[in-house]
């Protein structure tokens, strides 16, 4: 068992002083130095049959523990649960209450654990013995072989794969696909040329729904060519009014007249709202059209009563009296929407789902709903029902019941699976009953209706079925390698699961050593390949090509037979032991460091006045520690000598003073080196040297103390004052002289003061676009007592705000500056550094907007030359910031930057601002909680975002415009 607590063993060393010789070191000294010494063995007693290996579980049994194992079989090859290592007895097991041979027994011992057993070199448990003993041969063909790729039984209908949350896409296509009008004009539309369009995916959907021979249908291309994402639930009625819409534009563009208005002569219907004035009896009409029928419902509502309802009669009183324009004013008045004509098919949306103050809810009540229908005098036939399954809005299921006119009969389609009534378990309508059945349903999401009428199918185009035979050979081959790969894993199965099997009878020893990563990769082996496989040495082998004792925590100790077995698997295992250099090295130096204890004892004793030499300080502080035990004093980081070979100086802080017998006795150790009295004087020539530096820098000291009421004046007046002169001082040169005043320049002068007064009289730089300093009057004569009563004087005044197109506070400056003079110096650079400022205090994000920007208030500096582009600048705030190109919007002067533009053409001078706003795509359309939902992002919606740097790109795209990611599919 690990030590309590699970905290590393550390190599065990304790041996030390018992050894006197490095002959003495044997191999329990090597191995209780790898740390593979004392560990008691964690429950693992498997006595298994590897004569048979079947398909069946092995009933595994033991102490408590994950993974713990303690099997026996008995004689006659049944397998019960053993005795524990305690001695006790295992539990009573008879009839039907007992534990049959086909269950895996597993009893935890909460003491052993992955992670608390990790380093115990006698734990045998999670290598992936589990998994050996749990896993039957179907579930191992069915992770190797995959999932069977199903042909399509003859008479059955062809189900739709669900890639993750798509149902809803699912049971609309399922719908509009038995549409035989609509399935014609999607054929006769397409073109075979436009294989990147949603029209082409759907027309091939269609064609292999009809013809292809596989059970279930892959709809990832037409998905993926929309921009959807899988794994986002979308509502199925609005997926189905924004995808009619997209293909009603590709009809539109047809040259065939039927085609360009086939939708609209299937779906559309027209209503009449009509507005009469009580008053004066007026009445106003107006006609718009309609695709679908929204109808809100009460409980237990029929259809008819939802229609009677929404085209009732409302009257407009009150606050929300109706504008005559007879009367020229407010009247009451009835308002009345009746549908004009109806379309042959029928599309009636109830309204399940509901806004409320918590959110989007669901109506659960039961509707009930006929398989006729009478409108406007013309009898409709149900045709397709779309069912809700689930008790939230934010989630659940879409299915559909849809009549095949084709067959002649009602299909249940619910993604991959697609049935008749008589197999499901809910109740459904009988088309072709004379009784008008009514069903009850608390589900039901949307209703299709359509006229009686014969329509003739049609095949889909020679281009488009061609590519469904080619699948379907595909299938076949597919098939055809599937069973003979699942011949080849049936066959190894046996072979690799009695090599590990009888490892795993013969497993617990000490007498070898083996990596643990072996035995886990051999117990994870799931091919012949993967069993035969060179060992894993160089994890837990030092230089001398033995086991390193550092990482026995890497290792296990087995039985001779269990490395005997391993041997045959893993060419090129061989025996190891802990490295004998090694464990003498570590021996040595954990030696020498008790020693060094002893010696620094000693030297304390002997280090007492008269204390006539000295030392390095820094390194008679390593010494103590013991980290000095190959550098001299003499050593170049710790000397006290100079380039002259005489005593460099003499300073307390650098060096200590230690007797004549302490230091004779660090000699004796280390060997003879020379060193300093304590009375030896310092250098003559250095002192000189030091001497005139020190003038020097006493000198620049003194100026700088006298030039502090210069950085007073400033900063007594850093807070702004409107309407007050102040003199400006130039931020160049304000900055090059704080510099001077932290260090002298290499000729220790002071800088010069230059104030930017152009030929012109005016300024080479605008105090309205770089922030100055500023001083009052008594500032400005300190200053020109110490730079000359000449300097030009600019005086400038403050205001609340920027003038328009300024970025200072400072709105007067005398004398102003000179356009021309400015424009040239600040082009006038090889390199120079331009600030990026991201966002703006006070920025906010802003819900409902598709981007938006996070205030960052942090300025970073960027060194430019004229040919940097604005590329580059992204590139290096993504590296300092973080922040993806793609991410960030740069502005100069407002104007946004495009990534080509070079800081030349752009006209971007020294010290000037960037603007960086960090962008957050997301998605159109916000709830009321403020999450990005629908089908924002979409070429629903007309655009579609890019999956792997989610840039929105215009719809039919081929790649997208920033990373050229091709994420439309042929």
């Amino acid at each position: 068992m690990p030590p309590k607590g699970g905290k590393k063993r550390p190599g065990d060393y304790d041996w030390i002083h018992q050894v006197s010789e490095p002959n003495q070191i044997g191999p329990i000294h090597r191995r209780r130095a790898a740390g593979l010494e004392g560990w008691a063995q964690c429950p693992f007693n498997p006595s298994l049959n590897t004569t048979a290996v079947s398909s069946r579980p092995i009933a595994v049994g033991g102490r408590q523990g994950k993974g713990a194992i303690n099997t026996q079989t008995n004689q006659n090859g049944s397998r019960h649960q053993g005795p524990s290592s305690d001695g006790a007895p295992p539990p009573a097991k008879s009839g039907a209450s007992g534990t049959s041979d086909d269950e895996i027994i597993v009893i935890k011992d909460s003491r052993c654990q992955k992670k608390r057993c990790a380093r115990n070199p006698r734990c045998y448990n999670h290598l992936g013995v589990e998994e050996v003993l749990s896993e039957t041969k179907e579930s191992y063909l069915a992770r190797m072989v995959g999932e069977a790729q199903g042909k399509r039984e003859e008479g059955r209908a062809a189900g739709l794969r669900n890639l993750g949350a798509t149902c809803y896409a699912n049971a609309f296509l399922q719908v509009w696909f038995r549409n035989i009008q609509f399935r014609n004009g999607v054929y006769a539309a397409v073109q075979s040329s436009t294989t990147k369009s949603p029209l082409y995916h759907l027309a091939m959907i269609f064609a292999s729904l009809q013809y292809s021979g596989r059970a279930v249908v892959d709809p990832t291309p037409l998905i993926e060519s929309l921009g959807l994402k899988k794994n986002d639930q979308q509502d199925a009625a609005e997926f189905s009014k924004l995808f009619t819409s997209l293909i009603a534009d590709a009809f539109a563009r047809h040259s065939d007249p039927s085609l360009k208005s086939l939708l609209n002569d299937m779906f559309q219907g027209k209503m009449e709202h009509s507005t009469t004035c009580i008053h004066c009896r007026t009445t106003s009409r107006r006609t718009e059209s309609f695709l679908e029928l929204d109808l809100n419902f009460k409980n237990n509502d029929t259809i008819e009563q939802c229609l009677a309802r929404s085209f009732a009669p409302e009257k407009l009183e009150g606050d929300n009296r109706y504008h005559c324009q007879n009367c020229h004013s407010l009247q009451d008045a009835t308002r009345k929407s009746k549908p004009v004509t109806f379309p042959p098919v029928l599309n009636l949306t109830l309204m399940r789902f509901r806004y409320t103050a918590s959110g989007r809810v669901k109506n659960k009540a039961n509707i009930k709903y006929g398989k006729q229908l009478k409108l406007g005098g013309v009898k409709y036939r149900l045709y397709a029902a779309v069912v809700h399954v689930g008790a939230s809005a934010l989630h659940g299921h879409f299915k559909c019941d849809v009549f095949d006119e084709q067959a002649e009969q009602w299909l249940v389609c619910n993604d991959e699976v697609v049935e008749t009534p008589q197999k499901s378990k809910k109740r459904k309508v009988d088309a072709k009953s004379e009784q008008p059945d009514q069903v009850t349903c608390d589900s039901v999401y949307m209703l299709v209706y359509k006229r009686d009428s014969e329509v003739a199918p049609i095949d889909p185009p020679r281009a488009i079925l061609e590519k469904v035979e080619e699948d379907d050979q595909a299938l076949d081959r597919e098939l055809g390698e599937r069973a003979v790969k699942k011949e080849r894993f049936d066959d190894e199965f046996g072979h690799i699961r009695g090599a590990q099997m009888e490892v795993i009878c013969h497993l617990p020893g000490t007498e070898r050593i083996v990596a643990k990563s072996m035995l886990e990769r051999f117990f994870h082996a799931d091919t012949m390949d993967g069993l035969f496989r060179p060992p894993d040495l160089d994890s837990v082998t030092c230089y001398h090509e033995e086991l390193d004792p550092a990482k026995g925590d890497g290792c296990r100790l087995v039985s001779t037979q269990a490395f005997d077995l391993l041997t045959t698997y893993f060419p090129g295992l061989r025996r190891m032991e802990p490295c004998k250099q090694c464990v003498q090295d570590e021996w040595e130096r954990l030696k020498s460091s008790s020693n060094h204890a002893d010696l620094r004892l000693e030297f304390d004793r002997l280090n007492v006045p008269p204390q006539e030499y000295v030392l390095p300080k820094s390194w008679l502080s390593a010494w103590r520690k013991g980290g000095m035990t190959t550098k001299l004093p003499t050593h170049p980081e710790h000397t006290l000598f100079c380039d002259h070979g005489a005593r460099f100086e003499n300073d307390p802080k650098t060096q200590v003073t230690v007797s004549a017998a302490s230091l004779a006795l660090i000699q004796s150790v280390l060997g003879d080196f020379p060193a300093f009295k304590a009375d030896e004087p310092i250098c003559a020539t250095c002192a000189k040297s030091r001497a005139g530096n020190e003038d020097a820098l006493e000198q620049w000291q003194a100026q700088v103390k006298d030039e502090r009421v210069i950085g007073k004046a400033v900063r007594a007046h850093s807070a702004m004052v409107f309407g007050q002169e102040f003199w400006a001082l130039p931020k160049t040169w304000w900055r090059a002289w704080e510099k001077w005043c932290k260090n002298p320049l290499p000729e220790g002068k002071r800088v010069e003061l230059d104030m930017g007064v152009c030929e012109h009289g005016g300024l080479n730089w605008d105090p309205m676009m770089e922030w100055p300093k500023w001083v009052d009057e008594g500032g400005w004569t300190e200053i020109k007592q110490r730079y000359g009563e000449d300097q030009p004087e600019v005086i400038i005044k403050l205001g609340a705000n920027p003038l328009p197109g300024k970025r200072t506070n400072v709105v007067e400056v005398t004398p102003p500056a000179c356009p021309d003079c400015c424009e040239k110096r600040s082009l006038d650079f090889t390199k120079a550094t331009v600030r990026i400022v991201f966002g703006r205090e006070g920025e906010e994000k802003t819900m409902g907007s598709r981007r938006g920007t996070r205030s960052k208030a942090k300025v970073q500096e960027v060194e430019v030359t004229k040919n940097t582009t604005v590329k580059d600048i992204k590139l290096e705030i993504c590296a300092v910031k973080g922040i993806s190109p793609i991410s960030q919007l740069l502005r100069y002067k407002s104007r946004e930057l495009d990534s080509s533009e070079t800081i030349e053409a752009i006209g971007i001078g020294k010290d000037d601002e960037i603007e960086c706003e960090e962008l957050e795509e997301g998605e159109m359309g916000v709830d009321v909680g403020g999450r990005m939902e629908g089908f924002g992002g979409t070429a629903l919606v007309g655009n579609a975002e890019c999956p792997q740097c989610t840039l929105l790109n215009p719809n039919g795209s081929a790649t997208c415009q920033a990373c050229d990611y091709p994420f439309i599919v042929n």
